[in-house]
């Protein structure tokens, strides 16, 4: 992964975050290997969380997800906002 090479070149100092990223990685993978069919694109792997209510807990994909994008800004540059109580995901209803 692209995001991984980055993180070694800064050495140390970016391992909890290297750490971070592959296992939220892992955690879609395993979701998408589950039944690959079904979950061709992320949009249906947050859209299932999302009617189990499950797209909130800390362990979820559509969590994962947030986490990975934040990373990414965080790592192209931009300024990443500090996690609140109340994350993207409480304003999801449905689909």
């Amino acid at each position: 992964m692209s995001i991984h090479i980055v993180s070694d070149k800064f050495g140390a100092a970016l391992a909890p975050v290297k750490s971070d990223v592959g296992n939220n990685i892992q955690r879609l993978e395993s979701k998408y290997l589950s039944n690959p069919s079904e979950f061709k694109l992320l949009y249906s792997l947050v859209r299932s969380e999302i009617e189990a209510k499950t797209a909130k807990a800390s362990s979820s994909c559509a969590n994962a997800l947030l986490w990975l994008t934040r990373h990414g800004h965080g790592l192209r540059g931009g300024t990443v906002s500090q996690p609140t109580s109340t994350s993207r995901l409480d304003n999801v209803t449905s689909l």
